[in-house]
């Protein structure tokens, strides 16, 4: 099994990149987020869900409390990767799991435990956003293992996704 971490600033593609890697190599990929559990606290809490620089802070301030209180989004992770690992063996198939994250630290951890490879969604664009919250602010703060270029249009996104889609279906083997 394979796991990718994608990282990249607010609009940058990341999403868009993602969604055209799980395409190219679809049934045997998914993608998993730390701020989705994140999402659903901060709802219950009564955040409407709107990801203005308000909702990012409390959404990063909320992940760190999470973090800190019991690395809840590491153990929300592992369970994740459990679940892929099961369905490689029953499927008899390399599996795929994009992750995204966005805290260097936590990237670290992440490359650490499963030896997962880190993808840099660039876009010049949404490189010039000032963000409020350290979760943004730190995107660029770590050596990726690639960097994908993001300043064309939607084909060129979805040609660097194939690209990137055969190198690690290559590199699996």
């Amino acid at each position: 099994m394979k796991l990718i971490l994608v990282n990249g600033t607010a609009r940058s593609g990341k999403d868009s990149f993602v969604d055209y890697c799980l395409e190219e190599l679809k049934p045997n990929s998914a993608k998993w987020s730390s701020v989705d559990f994140v999402k659903d606290v901060a709802k219950y809490c009564g955040w409407n869900g709107v990801k203005d620089e308000k909702g990012r802070k409390f959404l990063s301030d909320l992940k760190d409390l999470l973090t800190e209180w019991d690395d809840v989004p590491m153990k929300k992770l592992s369970e994740a990767v459990r679940n892929m690992k099961h369905r490689e063996l029953k499927m008899k198939q390399p599996q795929f799991l994009f992750i995204f994250v966005r805290e260097p630290e936590e990237i670290a951890k992440i490359v650490d435990k499963f030896k997962a490879i880190t993808v840099c969604v660039r876009r010049s664009e949404s490189e010039k956003v000032s963000p409020k919250n350290h979760a943004d602010l730190e995107v660029l703060d770590y050596e990726y293992n690639f960097y994908i270029d993001n300043n064309y249009d939607l084909e060129h996104l979805k040609l660097a996704a194939e690209t990137f889609c055969k190198y690690i279906r290559e590199d699996d083997k």
